[in-house]
C-alpha cells in the first residue's frame, strides 16, 4: 500500500505546519486541526515511525562560535560503491557534516559541512578528503542559503 494513502487530512496539515515551522508549537497545531494536544502527539509519533519525519536538524549556517561559520558543499567520488557503508558511517560521526545524501552522476556523494573559520574547514575537508577510498572531491563555497517553503506535493 502506497505510503502516503495512509496520511489523512489532519495528518496532511501537520505534516505541512511542520514543514513551514519545525518550531511550532504542539498547542498550536492543536488548534489548527482541531484536535486535542495529547492526539497531535501522538500523530507526531506516528509521522515519525512512518518516515514521514525523519529526525531533527540544525539550520546549515548558525553560529558554532563568535566567528563567522563557514559553509561548503562537496561533491565527492568513491574508488567502489562496496566502501559506500563505511563512509557513510563516517559522515554520520563527524559532528561537522550536517547534510549529506548519495547522488546519481559523476559523483557518489554530495555533503553540506560547517567550520567555525576556513582554516577550520580546510581542515575537515582534508580529513574527509583522506578517508580510504575518496578519490575526488570538488567543494564549493556557500555564500548565503535560503529556505523555500517546502513544496505540497
Amino acid at each position: 500500500m502506497d505510503k502516503k494513502a495512509t496520511l489523512d487530512k489532519v495528518d496532511e496539515i501537520i505534516y505541512y505546519e511542520l514543514s513551514n515551522n519545525a518550531r511550532i508549537t504542539i498547542s498550536e497545531l492543536s488548534t489548527k486541526v482541531s484536535r486535542s494536544m495529547p492526539a497531535v502527539s501522538e500523530r507526531i509519533k506516528r509521522l515519525e515511525k512512518d518516515g514521514y519525519i525523519a529526525g531533527y536538524t540544525v539550520v546549515p549556517g548558525r553560529k558554532l562560535s563568535d566567528d563567522l561559520p563557514v559553509t561548503m558543499q562537496s561533491m565527492i567520488k568513491m574508488q567502489k560503491r562496496d566502501q559506500w557503508d563505511a563512509f557513510r558511517i563516517y559522515l554520520d560521526s563527524n559532528k561537522y557534516v550536517i547534510w549529506y545524501g548519495s547522488s546519481a552522476g559523476q559523483y557518489d556523494f554530495i555533503i553540506q559541512t560547517v567550520g567555525r573559520d576556513t582554516d577550520h574547514m580546510a581542515e575537515i575537508l582534508a580529513q574527509i578528503h583522506s578517508f580510504p577510498g575518496v578519490v575526488n572531491m570538488e567543494s564549493c563555497l556557500i555564500l548565503e542559503q535560503k529556505r523555500k517553503n517546502s513544496a505540497k506535493c
